[in-house]
């Protein structure tokens, strides 16, 4: 009995010490997340979303499932004397796949030999083009450059031979591809560092409006979760709601929506340069948007449940 308390003892204590060196590797300095990437390095990022939307039309339901692949190239330059830095970003592929009640359609820029749907001309005059952004150390949005030269760009691409017609496409593009609709893009990918150092455990908080498409306010609530050799893994969670000015127009026509929902996800860091090697977000949204034409309302109830996933590839 004596032999087999002592063994007992013996791995009790063994394990505390095997606890304790866990205890003390997992702990690390407070780490300050910063945008600090090399000049001239270039990194190939893709992103892929994946959305199920449902909408409703009186008594009849119309289902879309859609995949969006997106691969950009990010050139990195100069800091200025305030450590804001430019970059460089170029459209390098997009596909998209979408299946519904409508029918299925297929586009993929690297397909050269297939016929580019009315849908899709609008991603195919992207590729090869590129705008260029200053980002702060924290990851704001200082300023866009290039946006005029890249939408003169697409219009050559897209062969528009209609003054008029010519005129209205180009507004249309401007809206969907414009400096405001880029800066709304790039907030949500790049507005997320903390104003502080962190360590594993501290939580803080984000809130960014999107106003184009459907306006939008997304707060998110960002928890360290730990640190692994140079990376920073990061939860988020997002409470989404339509914003008060969320009145638009499109086509013609006008619109208002009234949405509200989740996301949650997690993010991979690097420590040494701020940037966001890898991230998966999940979507959940549900409300309504709501037409009016003519002085006439119709009320289209919807839910888009998605994921989307980023990804910087490997050279």
């Amino acid at each position: 009995m004596k032999i087999k308390s002592q063994l007992n003892l013996t791995g009790l204590v063994a394990g505390i010490i095997i606890l304790a060196g866990i205890s003390c590797a997992e702990k690390h300095e407070p780490v300050s997340l910063k945008l600090n990437l090399e000049e001239g390095s270039v990194k190939t990022v893709r992103f892929t979303t994946k959305q199920n939307i449902v909408q409703k039309f009186e008594e009849e339901k119309n289902s879309i499932d859609q995949t969006l692949k997106m691969t950009y190239i990010y050139s990195v330059g100069a800091k200025d004397s305030e450590g804001n830095q430019k970059i460089d970003i170029k459209y390098q592929s997009i596909s998209q796949k979408m299946e519904g009640d409508a029918g299925d359609f297929v586009y993929d820029s690297k397909d050269a030999q297939g016929e580019v749907p009315d849908f899709a001309k609008g991603y195919d005059a992207l590729i090869g083009e590129s705008f260029s952004v200053l980002l702060s150390p924290e990851g704001k949005v200082k300023a866009v450059f290039g946006i005029d030269d890249m939408i003169d760009g697409m219009i050559k691409k897209l062969a528009i031979l209609n003054n008029e017609s010519r005129m209205r496409i180009r507004e249309l593009l401007k809206a969907r591809f414009g400096g405001e609709a880029i800066k709304d893009n790039l907030r949500k990918v790049f507005d997320i560092y903390p104003e502080k150092q962190v360590s594993a455990g501290d939580v803080w908080e984000k809130d960014i409006g999107v106003s184009m498409g459907y306006p939008l306010n997304i707060k998110t609530v960002y928890t360290l979760k730990k640190i692994s050799g140079d990376y920073a893994v990061i939860k988020a969670d997002s409470n989404i709601e339509s914003s008060g000015n969320n009145e638009a127009a499109n086509g013609g026509f006008g619109y208002r929506t009234d949405f509200n929902g989740k996301q949650e996800g997690t993010l991979k860091v690097n420590i040494k340069t701020g940037w966001i090697e890898e991230s998966e977000i999940n979507q959940d949204i549900e409300g309504k948007l709501i037409t009016e034409r003519d002085s006439e309302e119709s009320v289209i109830p919807m839910t888009i449940k998605g994921k989307t996933k980023v990804e910087t590839l490997k050279e």
